[in-house]
Formats: structure tokens, C-alpha cells, sequence
């Protein structure tokens, strides 16, 4: 038994004449076939047309929702890390506003030490001038001990 033949029938080309076809589909003129074979082909290409056209809506629609999810969820981020600027803008600028009353009060607190300081020079100048005078000698050994290395 070879592949044109099954249950005992012979399937190979030759053994069909033209218009077997159009038997077996149950028309008895000879010409039926050539007829209605067309016909059922054009069917058939419509079916297939019809399927892939809702196929193809199908995936359209998918991909149109997917899409909208997607947006949507951008969206969503988009607003978060535009929350979370606006919180940063604030804690810079609360944090600018501390540094500037803390650096205000050093200020202020620096330039009265400056004062005392230099009334207290005003008042023992032989003292000022020992201590200016130890101060660049340490300077100065420490920077030769620097060098040396």
C-alpha cells in the first residue's frame, strides 16, 4: 500500500476523472465542478479573510489596551516623581533657610569674639604681639619639618 491508496481506494490523480469532483459533492452534470469548486474556493478565502481580519482586531484591541495601561501607568510614575520634586524643592529650601539662620548666628557670634579679641590686644599690646609671634614660629617649624620629608 503506497500513500495514494487507503482503506483499499485508490486516491492517485488518475484514477478520478474530471468530473468526479462534482459527484462527490452530489451534482450530476459533468461541468458542476468546475462551478462550484471556485465558488467554495472564494468561500473559503472570504472565512480565512473574515478570521484574519478578526485576528488582526483582536491584536489591534490588545495592543490599543496594553497601550493604555502603559500610559496610564507613566502617568502614574510621571506624578510620583513630580511629587517627590516638589518634596525635594521643599527640603532644600527648608534646609537652605536652617544653614542661613545657623550661618547668620555664626556670624554674628565670630564677629563678637573678633570684638573682644581686639579690645583685648588694644589693652595688652606686648601680649598680643608675643602671641602673634609664637604662633607664626610654630607655623614656621612646622612648615620646615613639612619640607624636609
Amino acid at each position: 500500500m503506497d500513500n495514494r491508496t487507503a482503506a483499499g481506494i485508490d486516491f492517485s490523480p488518475e484514477s478520478f476523472p474530471a468530473n468526479t469532483v462534482g459527484k462527490v459533492l452530489g451534482f450530476l452534470e459533468p461541468n458542476a465542478a468546475s462551478t462550484v469548486i471556485p465558488s467554495l474556493m472564494m468561500k473559503g478565502i472570504l472565512e480565512m479573510a473574515t478570521n484574519v481580519s478578526k485576528a488582526r482586531d483582536a491584536v489591534e484591541g490588545d495592543l490599543e489596551s496594553q497601550i493604555a495601561a502603559l500610559r496610564k501607568e507613566l502617568s502614574g510614575i510621571t506624578q510620583s516623581l513630580s511629587d517627590q520634586g516638589y518634596d525635594l524643592l521643599d527640603q532644600a529650601n527648608s534646609t537652605y533657610d536652617t544653614v542661613k539662620r545657623h550661618g547668620r548666628k555664626a556670624a554674628r557670634f565670630v564677629g563678637d569674639e573678633a570684638q573682644v579679641v581686639a579690645d583685648k590686644a588694644k589693652e595688652n599690646p606686648l601680649i598680643t604681639v608675643a602671641v602673634i609671634s609664637a604662633i607664626a614660629g610654630i607655623g614656621l617649624l612646622a612648615g620646615l619639618s613639612a619640607y624636609r620629608r
